[in-house]
């Protein structure tokens, strides 16, 4: 009997979710290589009539395609670490020509002098424009090196990074179905004897279901009438000098010479209801309210009615704007970066969002987004200003994206000219973490490796064991976390000296300083944080089972990274910065991890001191726990498994 042509049994994700013929090729299928999707094979269940001898070449072959999708993952941790090189070289580069230029305008203070160009690595192949290309005319000003491996906007493009595939890097867009944020962590089964159980969006709820704001009431805010539209000076000046010391510094999307110019212009012709006085508004709620007191039991804040006059420019002139505006999208994100100091992170979603999209319906035009023209820089610096917000939310939520992450996938970083100062160098420093941080969502919490998360085996993905012996980490998994590790190494050693943080008991210099040393942490933590809810898992509940000594090892490195966090942290939350609501989350989520290590019986050896590190965390999130905010629910958190835990010491004793 012909048995007629022989079929696949097994297809990648991608064709079996859209129904498509798959050949089964490895490590990508035809058809995943020809539209350049990411292609995965996972184990499904063999046919009923399957013959003998099939069923046991099944085995062998869905070992081979694991082993195979392990290797692409290994292939594109490589090109990271290749990117994450370049990266660093082009910020020694660049700190070498700005000190190079100090020492000459020491030389020759009485003379002005031009400053070199920049090392080949930052400079950009000029290439011609079309002649009716509106925002692409050409330019000799040097780029800033690309985020990831370029887009090419013009036939020919950039050939800076030729000969590498861009399919190898994963996207920096952090996925929709991602566990790294602090509600997915509390739903581990192995949390729900120290928690209770939770909803998979907790922290959604408690923030949607909050009071909002005073600012929130900008439709029945009045208009600015007569002397209303006279700022008084000493005020408004106070409040700008406060943005450009506490705001402008994280996120600096204003050339600050404009800035003051056309604060004098304002000054002079008085406020009015066009979107440049919706800025300025902006501008002064955020100086208000940045400096304000962190105070638990205080409702309002200082500049919620400069922000609700604000919004009721901006707002309404957002939605009949169809083609974008650079001075409403500064405006925009003006408004969101006033709501994460508030810490009312939806808000600040919604509004960066809408500021991302005017960005993009600008940029949507432009035929040459590689552009050195001084219009397109400052867009792509409101663009990457746009991506870390978002994505610091998206963190925690899994709300709809705006897109920015894919656009600025592809374009340059900032150019802040040949000699930067250290506010430029440290945004600089801030893209590069944010993006390494969005790709491990991808590489760690968004593949089949979540089956630890499940309180199942790290080799569940490969041979099986027998069940009186110990599982060991999947090797794949123990690779692609040092593989991280020595990423995240690399981006610490190529920080600048002046932007350098110590990582340890010193004080940072300043807020900036005290960031990058909670992107290394959290960083830190994040990586090897499966080893720790590997080893906590139920299959590890009696001591008698010998903990690999592996595991043990990769817990260590993660609790110490939850203590060092801890201690940064209480720098950074002392005063109001954009950053506040993902410090206090993470804060938050070191604990439990410090809580499920203290639990185990083979990792609580390593945690004699949870009451000690929920002390750290009482004193770093009180101030900030308003009723019904996050942090007033982080605080009970904590203090609820810190009593289980004393509990469960009396009765062991």
């Amino acid at each position: 009997m012909n048995p007629g042509k022989s079929r696949v049994m097994v297809a990648c994700k991608h064709c079996r979710q859209r129904k498509r013929r798959c050949d089964g090729l490895s490590p990508r299928c035809t058809p995943c290589q020809e539209k350049g999707f990411d292609c995965v094979y996972t184990e499904v269940a063999p046919p009923r009539n399957i013959p003998a001898i099939n069923q046991l070449n099944r085995n062998e072959y869905h070992h081979d395609a694991n082993s195979a999708a392990s290797d692409v993952m290994l292939q594109r941790l490589e090109s990271i670490e290749k990117l994450l090189g370049e990266h660093a070289e082009a910020l020694k580069a660049l700190q070498h020509e700005k000190a190079q230029h100090q020492q000459r305008q020491r030389r020759n203070s009485s003379a002005f002098m031009m400053s070199p160009p920049l090392p080949d690595f930052f400079r950009r192949r000029a290439e011609s424009s079309e002649n009716d290309g509106v925002l692409s005319s050409p330019s000799n000003e040097a780029s800033m090196p690309h985020s990831t491996w370029t887009l090419t906007t013009h036939e020919g493009g950039d050939t800076s990074r030729q000969g590498v595939d861009a399919d190898d890097v994963p996207p920096i867009t952090i996925p929709l179905g991602h566990q790294t944020s602090t509600s997915s962590l509390l739903r581990l089964p192995q949390m729900r004897p120290l928690v209770g159980d939770y909803p998979e969006d907790f922290f959604f709820r408690v923030e949607d279901d909050r009071n909002r704001s005073t600012a929130l009431d900008f439709m029945a805010a009045p208009g600015l009438h007569g002397e209303e539209k006279r700022v008084d000076r000493t005020v408004a000046d106070d409040y700008l000098s406060s943005f450009l010391a506490m705001v402008h510094a994280f996120h600096p999307i204003f050339d600050r010479d404009d800035l003051l110019a056309s604060y004098e212009v304002v000054m002079r012709e008085g406020l009015g209801s066009d979107i440049r006085s919706g800025v300025f508004l902006a501008i002064f709620g955020l100086g208000a309210t940045a400096s304000d007191p962190i105070d638990r039991k205080q409702s309002e804040n200082t500049g919620d009615v400069c922000m609700q006059r604000a919004l009721r420019i901006l707002v309404p002139a957002w939605t009949v704007s169809f083609s974008g505006n650079i001075l409403l999208s500064q405006g925009l994100i003006l408004c969101a970066l006033y709501f994460t100091y508030v810490v009312q992170p939806l808000t600040a979603w919604r509004l960066i969002h809408m500021a991302a999209t005017s960005i993009q319906q600008l940029l949507i035009r432009c035929k040459d987004i590689l552009s050195s023209q001084a219009e397109i820089q400052e867009l792509t610096r409101l663009s990457w200003v746009c991506f870390i917000v978002e994505s610091d939310i998206l963190a925690e939520f899994h709300q709809p994206r705006s897109g920015i992450d894919i656009l600025v996938d592809r374009m340059p970083f900032p150019n802040y000219g040949t000699s930067p100062k250290l506010e430029h160098l440290c945004v600089l420093a801030e893209i590069s973490a944010r993006s390494l941080l969005n790709r491990m969502h991808h590489a760690i919490y968004f593949t089949d490796s979540l089956t630890i998360y499940a309180g199942r085996a790290f080799d569940s993905l490969t041979t099986s064991q027998s069940a009186s012996t110990p599982p060991h980490p999947d090797a794949s998994l123990l690779r692609m976390c040092s593989e991280l590790n020595f990423q995240l190494e690399r981006w610490y050693e190529a920080l600048p000296v002046d932007i350098k943080p110590d990582l340890y008991d010193g004080p940072p210099q300043n807020k900036q300083a005290c960031i990058h040393r909670l992107r290394y942490w959290s960083a830190k933590q994040s990586i090897f944080r499966p080893f720790v809810i590997h080893a906590t898992s139920s299959q590890f509940d009696k001591a008698e089972l010998e903990m690999p000594p592996t595991v043990v090892s990769q817990s260590k490195v993660c609790l110490a990274a939850c203590r060092a966090f801890l201690h940064g942290a209480g720098y950074l939350l002392a005063d109001r910065t954009p950053y506040a609501y993902s410090s206090l989350q993470f804060s938050l989520n070191c604990f439990l991890v410090l809580a499920l290590a203290a639990n185990s019986p083979h990792l609580g050896h390593l945690v004699t001191d949870i009451d000690a590190c929920r002390q750290s965390v009482v004193k770093v999130v009180e101030p900030w726990a308003r009723p019904g905010t996050s942090a007033e629910h982080d605080l009970e958190i904590v203090n609820s498994v810190a009593r289980k835990l004393r509990l469960r010491d009396r009765q062991r004793h």
